[in-house]
């Protein structure tokens, strides 16, 4: 076989544990090794890494190599945030190591820059490599199309996601589920329907259904269901992929249906489901005549005092609430309609009997009606969670143009919302909510860097606040220090 002679430029690459290949008329470096084979009984080159192509101005070094020099190139980088993350977010890094154990980095670093930065995809690999992730979680391989690509494995894998929110799930006992539509401008996802948007248009969405534990004041599971689907039918599959045993579920009234109760009571799983106000099951005789000595009682909730009424009807536990601030706040914002022409006095007078009251169906006799109304009360959690989602972390509006994706896509954007409420949690307990959102909290940690001087690394002041917050939030006083 004929030796192919090297032009000097391709030569002076050739050095010893490098090897050069011509292939398809151009040269390509490679870093190898010798290992002794035992059946050949002699030593053998191995390949280690492609080094890059060679060419008369130089090595020209791979995309993916280039990026990685950058991060060594940088010499000022986000130090606080992912210090924070990094700290919090100890539970989610240990779940998804147990999960997802050659990916767990990619997925904590792609859920951290959602959470902190509000990052597309397109500029994911930026914030990473300027941010101290990169020397946090190095193995995160984040560039445009690695993410592509972990999103397409991890929603085509939906076990993997169940297990992941199944261990985070762990010990939950009071349970609030609800469900919302998230928009789509995708053209390729059999899910999407038409639906209504906040500016009453068409727009193609599908939806997403959200269980937020009261035990662990966060987010626990999440499915997305067809845009066409409602929240009545969506219960008995959430039920078989949660394998929830004991359990109190609290739902808004799309949720109540003779269906849907089957499936609680199948599973012994205590419900509360709000009633619409025109349900038959409801007996507003109570209020048309009213009388108090006719009520159960009454008990306050934030300052307000709450009458309530049980009866049965059916079989089933009814509660009826009566609030009578509530009832004078909706007469009045009738009336204001009425004088508005948007709509008549018959419909007052028709309605009039039911302004100022919920009714629940209880499953429980173990429940009383302060505490269903206590938990009833709790569905604001997950209206804040919804809203979290969608205007804090902005995921509620997706571009992913197949559904392996677009489920990856969620469930980054469902990590994200944990650590969201992680820090919520902490503000909340620490009493700063008044002060201080989740988000705040991340712009003054973000005001802390790392600066590389040769080769010593130091870390920038910390500002005022910040260390009220470390100090307040009971971290630790070490966590923004070398």
């Amino acid at each position: 076989m004929r030796r192919l002679k090297y032009p000097e430029w391709v030569l002076k690459h050739k050095e010893k544990g490098k090897a050069i290949h011509f292939i398809n008329g151009k040269y390509y470096l490679y870093q190898i090794k010798s290992e002794w084979n035992s059946e050949k009984k002699r030593a053998v080159k191995k390949t280690i890494a492609y080094l890059g192509s060679i060419t008369e101005e130089g090595l020209k070094v791979p995309k993916y190599k280039r990026a990685f020099d950058d991060i060594k190139e940088i010499n000022v980088k986000e130090y606080g945030t992912p210090r924070l993350i990094d700290s919090i977010g100890e539970k989610i890094k240990n779940n998804l190591k147990k999960v997802y154990p050659e990916n767990w980095e990619s997925i904590f670093s792609f859920a951290s820059l959602r959470f902190f930065e509000n990052s597309p995809i397109k500029n994911l690999n930026h914030h990473f490599i300027h941010s101290h992730l990169s020397e946090l979680y190095p193995n995160s391989k984040l560039s445009p199309k690695n993410t592509g690509e972990l999103l397409e494995y991890i929603g085509g894998r939906r076990d993997k996601m169940i297990e992941f929110m199944n261990s985070q799930m762990f010990g939950s006992e009071n349970l609030i589920v609800d469900l919302t539509h998230i928009f789509s401008n995708s053209e390729n996802l059999n899910l999407l329907s038409y639906g209504h948007n906040s500016e009453e248009t068409y727009h193609k969405q599908f939806n997403m259904l959200l269980l937020f534990s009261k035990d662990k004041d966060m987010p626990v599971f999440f499915r997305i269901l067809d845009g066409a689907i409602k929240d009545v039918s969506s219960i008995k599959n959430l039920f078989e992929e949660t394998k929830i045993k004991e359990a109190t579920f609290v739902g808004d009234k799309g949720f109540f249906s003779e269906g849907n109760e089957e499936v609680f009571n199948a599973g012994k799983l205590n419900f509360i489901l709000p009633l619409r106000r025109n349900s038959s099951l409801i007996d507003y005789s109570i209020i048309k005549y009213f009388e108090r000595k006719n009520f159960d009682g009454y008990f306050f909730f934030n300052d307000r005092h709450i009458w309530h009424k049980e009866m049965k009807k059916d079989g089933k536990r009814i509660i009826l609430f009566f609030d009578e601030r509530l009832k004078t706040e909706e007469e009045n914002s009738f009336l204001s309609r009425i004088k508005n022409k948007q709509t008549t006095m018959n419909e007052f007078y028709e309605k009039e009997h039911s302004f100022g009251t919920i009714a629940v169906i209880v499953s429980s006799k173990k429940i009383s009606s302060e505490k269903a109304y206590q938990y009833l009360k709790a569905r604001v959690n997950i209206e804040n969670a919804f809203d979290a989602f969608k205007n804090v972390l902005e995921a509620d509006k997706t571009y992913m143009q197949n559904t392996s994706r677009l489920h990856g896509w969620m469930f980054i954007n469902f990590i994200s919302l944990q650590m969201y409420y992680i820090v919520y949690g902490m503000l909340l307990k620490s009493k700063l909510l008044n002060k201080f959102s989740p988000k705040d909290v991340i712009l003054h940690f973000s005001k802390v860097y790392q600066i590389k001087l040769s080769d010593k690394r130091i870390i920038s002041e910390i500002p005022k606040t910040t260390r009220i917050l470390l100090e307040k939030m009971k971290l630790d006083e070490n966590l923004l220090r070398n």
